[in-house]
């Protein structure tokens, strides 16, 4: 959950255009599952998918805009994928490593007062 993949990347890509598409015909998608549009989307291909969409919804040059910002932020987003997963993994295994190292230390602090304990009283 808290290392992106790039199927999150595309359903918010595909969420995307269903908002932009809405933005021109409010009734677009309507009645239809979110699962169903990405699994069509997904076999398709995104970019024919896309094209498919502006002329069903005849969506012409004025929907360039907001199309090429969801181009763009899409490409950033798979672009920063891979330092996004190595930073994710990296946080995971500090996340585990840090409680680990507390309980050895605590562990390890215990049994030197044990140890300093049996001394006194021998």
């Amino acid at each position: 959950m808290l290392i992106p993949d790039q199927e999150s990347i595309e359903r918010r890509m595909v969420l995307s255009v269903t908002e932009e598409v809405s933005r021109y015909d409010g009734l677009a998608f309507a009645g239809e599952s979110p699962r169903k549009i990405f699994e069509i989307a997904r076999e398709q291909g995104y970019a024919a998918w896309i094209t498919a969409i502006r002329s069903k919804y005849r969506i012409g040059p004025e929907g360039n805009k907001g199309f090429a910002r969801i181009e763009k932020e899409y490409r950033e987003a798979i672009s920063g994928l891979p330092m996004k997963q190595t930073l994710g993994i990296l946080l995971c295994i500090v996340a585990w490593g840090v409680p680990m190292a507390l309980l050895y230390a605590i562990g390890f602090v215990v049994d030197w007062i044990e140890r300093g304990a049996h001394g006194i009283r021998s």
